[in-house]
């Protein structure tokens, strides 16, 4: 392997100049569990030299917040003449994402803290983003016992995936997510068809919503990324139109426990029946939580050759998960994909008039990357073997 330590520098460089899409005057907030404290520090020092401004450094110890470091540039002055505009970064600590929990499922499903910690609260729904912000991995070496991989292969996984050794890091992926993304955007029909080796059935997206990426941008037009790597498309569904079955293609984490060989079948929206090899106590626990729970709020798509491979136990880090295959999402999806979001005022009217689905809990389902196609109305096969073809 290349020399790990300028592999780190091309990485933060890339956090900075790619991810955060860094600007002098920003004012830069980390947080970062203590293992990776020093990263957060270094990260900050390079930070500081690009914004004029101090950088802080929150470190966590088990979610709770400790005093904030403050990092001032070396090389520069500090600027104090201009206003100053937030831009948050969480450094992922792969084992603390999903936080083990004592409690049984029942009382998890009624504790919106524990479901936060378990990964399956639902998202705010009137919550506009306002500042870029970035949850990144970092590799380390227990990042990669936890993976059962060497430091070193997950350094190797980094250089190729965001293209570390070249000037423009992964701007060719960008470009094919972009124009995927386009295509989609640009389609007329409405009603999409899926079928799988396994799965069947159709929905029709939210003709409120858009497709939507990684790549965010704010109201101004800043871009950012929040979640690493760029690959995933989602869109908002109108939920009462989702019909057929649906098998989920691995296990996937539920109120703190997991759940295998999972089935959904649904009809005109409606979940009708459900199975599932283990865990499907936890499936009859979280579908009782609220009527929205039964409901799919939205579908997300990846290309497979831009897909990663399925780990056994997770990869450990949200956007990684999200990018080895295809998901449904049961409960609330997220509403920043609707184009009219700041025009209301409560969640309520949200879904009176845009058929968003209102649920206390989330829970994404993998389902089958190979072997998937996806027709839309009026426009013919857009996937075929998992693949777009554009």
């Amino acid at each position: 392997m290349e020399n790990k330590s300028l592999l780190a520098e091309r990485y933060i460089k890339y956090i900075l100049e790619v991810v955060l899409k860094l600007r002098p005057f920003d004012a830069l907030s980390i947080n970062t569990e203590g293992n990776l404290l020093e990263v957060a520090l270094e990260i900050a020092q390079e930070a500081s030299e690009i914004t004029f401004k101090e950088v802080s450094v929150v470190p966590l110890e088990g979610g709770a917040v400790s005093e904030a470091i403050q990092i001032k540039p070396l090389l520069n002055p500090i600027d104090t003449t201009h206003p100053e505009r937030p831009v948050m970064l969480r450094l992922d600590d792969t084992e603390g994402c999903y936080w083990e929990v004592e409690e049984e499922a029942k009382v998890v499903a009624e504790s919106a803290p524990l479901l936060q910690a378990v990964g399956n609260l639902a998202p705010p729904q009137l919550d506009r983003e306002v500042a870029p912000w970035a949850v990144i991995p970092y590799p380390s070496l227990r990042w990669a016992t936890y993976l059962s991989m060497q430091e070193d292969e997950l350094w190797d996984l980094f250089k190729e995936l965001f293209n570390l050794k070249q000037e423009g890091f992964d701007s060719e992926r960008q470009t094919v997510v972009a124009n995927f993304l386009g295509h989609l955007n640009r389609l007329d029909g409405e009603l999409y068809s899926f079928k799988g080796e396994e799965s069947d059935f159709r929905v029709a997206i939210n003709p409120n919503s858009r497709w939507r990426s990684g790549l965010c941008h704010l109201s101004d037009g800043r871009p950012y990324i929040s979640l690493l790597p760029l690959g995933r498309l989602s869109m908002l569904t109108s939920c009462d139109t989702l019909s057929g079955t649906i098998v989920a293609s691995h296990p996937f984490p539920l109120l703190g426990g997991e759940v295998e060989g999972a089935s959904f079948t649904f009809f005109e929206g409606e979940l009708i029946n459900y199975s599932a090899q283990r865990g499907e106590e936890l499936l009859d626990i979280a579908l009782q939580i609220d009527s929205g729970a039964r409901r799919v709020s939205e579908i997300s798509l990846i290309d497979k050759r831009l897909a990663l491979p399925h780990k056994a136990k997770g990869w450990g880090y949200k956007g990684f998960d999200q990018a080895v295959t295809h998901t449904f999402t049961l409960g609330m999806g997220e509403a920043s994909h609707i184009e009219a979001l700041g025009e209301y005022s409560d969640e309520e009217e949200l879904a009176q008039e845009t058929g968003c689905n209102l649920s206390a809990i989330r829970v994404r389902v993998p389902f089958a990357l190979e072997g998937l196609s996806v027709t839309c109305e009026g426009e013919g096969t857009i996937m075929r073997d998992g693949e777009f073809i554009f």
